[in-house]
């Protein structure tokens, strides 16, 4: 809060978007700790916007999903990777580039009354909830 507080102090509005998980909305095996952080980040924002709303400060969050990086193809097997092709809607990992446009949009004038809201950008995962992939093939 002190970055939020310094810009009060100084009359400026603005805007914060924060970067969680979309491991804050969904549950997962082996991520109690990663998971709860991430959803803790949401709420953050939510009470960010609600304390700076009056300064004219927009606060916003982005919930990546499964993204293409380096790290994401080095510790995800291949069958992790088409378990996540499977459940995602879209049927494939996000870019960096992808998660870098909704973080702009939220940062800019397009956004203005925009605040408070946590966007997931993760190709429908968080949608699809605990649905059984192999049913869609039917």
């Amino acid at each position: 809060m002190y970055a939020g507080s310094n810009t009060r102090s100084q009359g400026h509005k603005g805007a914060i978007v924060n970067i969680a998980s979309i491991s804050g909305l969904r549950a997962s095996t082996l991520r109690v700790a990663y998971g709860t952080s991430k959803a803790a980040v949401m709420h953050l924002t939510k009470q960010q916007a609600v304390e700076l709303g009056e300064y004219d400060i927009r606060v916003n969050c982005v919930a990546p999903g499964p993204v293409r990086t380096k790290l994401a193809m080095a510790v995800h097997s291949p069958a992790i990777i088409a378990a996540y092709r499977d459940a995602i809607p879209l049927g494939r990992y996000g870019t960096a580039e992808e998660i870098a446009e909704v973080v702009g949009f939220l940062a800019s004038t397009r956004a203005s009354y925009v605040t408070g809201q946590v966007v997931a950008c993760d190709g429908g995962f968080e949608a699809t909830g605990v649905g059984l992939p192999a049913l869609r093939a039917l």
